[in-house]
């Protein structure tokens, strides 16, 4: 967006509904603007205050400790240079940052709004909400305006990983649930909602890449190259979109059922709980069925696989009228990219693996066709072709373990996992039996 657009959009500063007043926070950087009559007033003592902690404590992690740029200071609006934040009563959302004074280079200064009702769940909650804003105008010094979807999951990395308190922690175990059952949404989603769930996608760039000064490397990669896609590719260290969503989908695996400590503010609560899985597909040779898939999503498909010499393989059409579709695939360790629209791969292991499917950069949703074999049982030099492994799925009547499901359709709610084991055990004994009357 150019300097004069990004002009005539700029919103007018807020009018507070009694007698302004302010203070400038303790780094003097910024100065927040409040009242203390009408809707706008604080809703306690000590809320200015916990404004001006919160919005100099992101800066001094991010930009004094990391190395990101620090926010760009006004040309003069609210009475001085330094970033205005007002304090008020908004009609929906906890903050906004807007650009102001934009420069040649695609960078702006911003003001900022904090709504005084994040201070009923606590002084935590709304310096964490103030914290958000402001990493919005670090972002601007990047870029203005950043990729919405991105600019949004950031900052609520930010405020998650910097802020405990006010309820913090069942926000964090929300988001993480949100993206471990729907994989197959979209990582670029705009819908209020879905952009801010994918600060766990966030979490994953930092964890994966060297930690925070990974964030500043992805701004680094947004301001030059003007792409989140490609950013993320470039901190990811893959060649494609697609490759990187596997990459996170192997990251997210592990988060259930283990709760594994680096993963440090997974549901772990969640995670605990128990999964009935139901096979599909059990007694149908081949089974095939669609997976859908948005652009920038990727799908779990469970695999059974018992015992450990056992193997299943697995097929699927990515083809679109005669050209390919940006699709990679693999399980976790093991990652490729579709060659001309097809994939195959024999998965191997014991009892459960689980087989990753990722579409990049599209215009529309696609359905995979995918195919599995029969399963496939190597039993002293005599191969048995005995059935279907089937995909798995969470049964709508069973606790839901949170990261182990996927996007493929239960075709029954009843807990089968009985029947591959005992099916095979039966394969066992008739081919024991049919050894010895040889004998």
């Amino acid at each position: 967006m150019n300097a004069l657009l990004l002009t005539l959009l700029m919103v007018p500063r807020p009018v507070l509904s009694g007698a302004e007043k302010t203070l400038d926070s303790p780094g003097g950087l910024f100065k927040v603007h409040y009242c203390l009559d009408g809707v706008d007033a604080p809703v306690q003592a000590g809320d200015v205050d916990a404004v001006a902690t919160g919005l100099d404590a992101v800066v001094a992690h991010w930009s004094t400790k990391v190395g990101m740029r620090m926010p760009i200071a006004d040309s003069g609006g609210g009475g001085d240079s330094k970033i205005d934040v007002y304090l008020r009563q908004m009609q929906g959302g906890r903050g906004n940052t807007y650009a102001e004074d934009p420069m040649l280079n695609g960078t702006s200064s911003a003001w900022i709004e904090v709504d005084t009702r994040s201070a009923k769940a606590g002084a935590a909650r709304l310096s964490a909400a103030a914290g958000h804003e402001v990493f919005h105008a670090i972002q601007y010094a990047y870029v203005s305006p950043p990729p919405r979807w991105l600019a949004e999951a950031s900052a609520t990395y930010v405020e998650h990983a910097d802020f405990t308190g006010g309820g913090l922690e069942a926000e964090t175990n929300r988001h993480w649930v949100s993206i471990l059952s729907h994989p197959e949404v979209s990582i670029d989603l705009v819908d209020g909602t879905h952009e801010y769930d994918e600060m766990v996608f966030v979490k994953f760039l930092v964890d994966t890449r060297g930690g925070d000064a990974a964030m500043n490397q992805l701004w680094m990669s947004v301001a030059s190259k003007g792409d989140a896609d490609a950013a993320i590719e470039e901190l990811a260290g893959k060649t494609s979109i697609e490759l990187s969503l596997l990459a996170f989908g192997e990251w997210l695996w592990p988060v259930c059922p283990q709760a594994s400590v680096d993963k440090k503010y997974g549901p772990a609560a969640i995670c605990t709980e128990t999964i009935w899985a139901v096979p599909l597909g059990v007694g149908a040779l081949p089974s095939t069925f669609p997976v859908p898939l948005a652009s920038r999503s990727f799908a779990w498909i469970n695999l059974t696989t018992f015992p450990s010499y056992c193997s299943v393989d697995v097929f699927f059409d990515a083809s679109s009228d005669g050209g390919t579709l940006p699709v990679a695939y693999g399980v976790p360790g093991v990652a490729y990219s579709a060659n001309a629209g097809f994939g195959y791969m024999r998965v191997e292991g014991w009892y459960r693996q689980p087989f990753q499917v990722a579409f990049g950069r599209g215009t529309t949703p696609i359905q995979l066709s995918l195919r599995l074999s029969p399963l496939l049982c190597d039993i002293d030099d005599f191969f048995v072709q005995a059935m279907d492994a089937g995909a798995e799925t969470p049964s709508d009547q069973s606790p839901v373990m949170t990261g182990c499901n996927c996007s493929v359709t239960p075709r029954s709610t009843t807990s089968t996992n009985w029947i591959i084991p005992f099916a095979f055990g039966i394969l066992l004994i008739r081919r024991l039996s049919r050894r010895r009357r040889i004998v």
